[in-house]
């Protein structure tokens, strides 16, 4: 297990932890602005991980993206 600390760690280790993961990935989203991240979620499901998502009801104005990202995510076989 690592911590890591955001913003100070910056994205690397979180998209080192996705692609390295094996078996499964549990990620809780407030707010989503990162493809990278995104793109690594369908990469890890394609390869056979389990990838559940918990992403928020609501933020601050950004409620109509989070429902899109719930979709897309949806669609690539991430329980959301």
């Amino acid at each position: 297990m690592n911590l890591l600390i955001q913003p100070e760690d910056g994205i690397g280790p979180l998209l080192s932890g996705i692609r390295s993961a094996k078996k499964s990935i549990e990620i809780a989203i407030f707010r989503f602005d990162r493809a990278e991240i995104e793109a690594g979620l369908k990469a890890a499901v394609a390869r056979g991980v389990s990838v559940s998502a918990l992403i928020a009801y609501t933020n601050r104005g950004g409620e109509i993206n989070l429902r899109k990202l719930e979709m897309r995510l949806l669609e690539v076989g991430v329980a959301v």
